[in-house]
């Protein structure tokens, strides 16, 4: 089974050494596939990510998105960043996202891609994805959109397309044909996602996301335990691409060491593109 690791939270860590030390475990615990966005930290998750990860670029692929807009504040020196976050929450404003928005123009989208590319020092993105539409009006609104996403893809700046989505509203939109056949699907793992038949999977690429964290918080208190974790989704959804998040450096490594031992046994071996 081929997994992801995501870091929408790697800019709740204050400490430099801290974001690199969760990045550089999961590369060593034999995560390949990462999962960001610029809305997460406001700039500060790409450039984090980018100097993390050093010159081990070509192991890697990256996923990121557009469509939330934000001040980049994330950009600026990392105390300053704290600081700014620290009184929007005192003001009960933000200085940077602001995810009760999305603006999904061809020229956001663009704009959006250029300045992921310039954070992570690189000219390529593996996945682009639309970064969570509120409704299907806005589904309806990406026409434009697709077609100069694809418009990059000619010019070898995006590998693949995708949409990231609450599962219930994902699946209304496929209802109203308002996402590509060719895209791929980011949802998290909740009932509607495991209620989907087997071959819905596998005429699409689908990842599953799930925070470690708040899984535990929905079994009770404790930390689950991150092998049982990967042995369910394993035998759950195997033909989906997992996206595990977590910070916990010994939960990074039980995950890596799990993976290792079911892709070992082909009886829990997913069938991943």
């Amino acid at each position: 089974m081929q997994a992801g690791f995501g870091l929408g939270r790697l800019h709740h860590l204050i400490g430099s050494q801290q974001r690199q030390e969760v990045v550089l475990g999961a590369i060593d615990a034999g995560f390949t596939h990462f999962d960001l966005a610029p809305a997460y930290g406001d700039g500060l998750l790409e450039k984090a990510f980018a100097k993390a990860i050093g010159n081990r670029r070509e192991g890697i692929t990256i996923a990121t998105k557009f469509g939330i807009p934000f001040r980049p504040i994330g950009e600026l020196p990392t105390p300053i960043y704290f600081a700014l976050r620290a009184a929007g929450k005192l003001l009960k404003t933000s200085f940077g996202a602001q995810y009760d928005r999305r603006d999904f123009t061809p020229k956001a989208a663009t704009a959006s891609l250029e300045q992921s590319l310039r954070r992570l020092r690189t000219d390529r993105i593996d996945l682009l994805l639309v970064h969570e539409p509120q409704n299907l009006e806005q589904f309806r609104t990406l026409g434009d959109t697709w077609s100069e996403l694809e418009r990059q893809q000619r010019l070898g700046k995006v590998r693949k397309l995708g949409i990231s989505s609450l599962a219930e509203l994902l699946l209304d939109a496929e209802r109203h044909n308002l996402i590509p056949a060719s895209a791929v699907r980011m949802i998290p793992m909740c009932d509607a996602t495991c209620a989907q038949p087997e071959e819905w999977f596998r005429t699409r690429e689908v990842l599953v996301f799930n925070i470690v964290k708040h899984l535990s918080k929905q079994l009770g208190p404790g930390r689950i335990n991150t092998r049982t974790l990967i042995q369910t989704f394993a035998s759950t959804l195997p033909l989906a691409r997992p996206i595990f998040a977590t910070h916990n450096l010994a939960e990074i490594k039980a995950m890596g060491e799990a993976l290792a031992l079911i892709a070992a046994n082909p009886a829990l071996r997913g069938v991943i593109r």
